[in-house]
């Protein structure tokens, strides 16, 4: 089925409820979001201590503070809202039932419209089967061209120079670009890079370019109408 969108999801829980949590998420949550009409898939996250030094929050960031627990459902209904209302109903359903985890907080989440999935020319894959890729890290990154008339100039430096720089770094396989569902032209974007290396090795290759790009003014973009507000790099579990 053809991707249309994700919902990403941050849940911050303590660390003595975190055996309870993947309990409940594995065998009860998790199958009943994949159930839902529209809902192709879902994966789950966690950062580890040695990769919260590579998480980076700025001005504007979304509240997800240290949440170290992240979930990632591929879409495939063209409305992606609707799809999102389903979740939200089975939710409500859930907690009357009282089959919600009793720790943790949900500290974000949200539906994105996905709008192109790039590739690392080793993956030959199409463009449709890309969000599928097999990975074993995830790094999420959210950010902003605050000038709407500023979006083409900042979609061209993605496509010719940021993403082919990103995907040419060993273990960068699919960068997912997407747009928040209800604010798409605004200028809003979530980048998920799916990485096929572990995330600290992935990201110990992405430091030994990154001082070159910023030199050479490739990172980034060099009128400095992208902001980036939050980063950061987890397993998949």
């Amino acid at each position: 089925m053809k991707v249309t969108g994700v919902m990403l999801t941050f849940i911050d829980m303590p660390r003595e409820a975190e055996a309870e949590f993947h309990e409940w998420y594995d065998l009860d949550h998790l199958p009943e979001i994949v159930g839902l009409p529209g809902v192709i898939s879902g994966q789950r996250y966690q950062a580890a201590d040695n990769l919260m030094q590579f998480r980076a929050s700025k001005e504007g960031a979304p509240p997800i503070g240290e949440a170290r627990h992240c979930s990632v459902y591929l879409l495939g209904d063209p409305d992606v809202a609707a799809v999102q209302a389903r979740m939200t109903d089975l939710g409500k359903r859930l907690f009357a039932e009282k089959r919600m985890i009793r720790h943790g907080k949900v500290v974000f989440s949200r539906a994105f419209r996905l709008i192109h999935a790039y590739a690392a020319p080793r993956i030959r894959v199409s463009e449709d089967g890309r969000p599928h890729l097999r990975h074993k890290g995830l790094q999420v990154a959210m950010g902003s061209v605050p000038d709407p008339k500023d979006i083409p100039e900042a979609t061209e430096w993605w496509h010719s120079s940021h993403y082919p720089d990103m995907l040419s770094v060993p273990g960068w396989a699919v960068a997912l670009k997407c747009e928040p569902v209800g604010e798409e032209g605004q200028g809003k974007f979530l980048h998920l890079f799916l990485l096929d290396k572990a995330a600290d090795q992935a990201h110990a290759e992405l430091n030994k370019v990154l001082p070159e790009w910023r030199a050479t003014g490739r990172s980034p973009h060099p009128r400095g109408i992208y902001r980036r507000s939050f980063s950061g790099p987890l397993s998949r579990i």
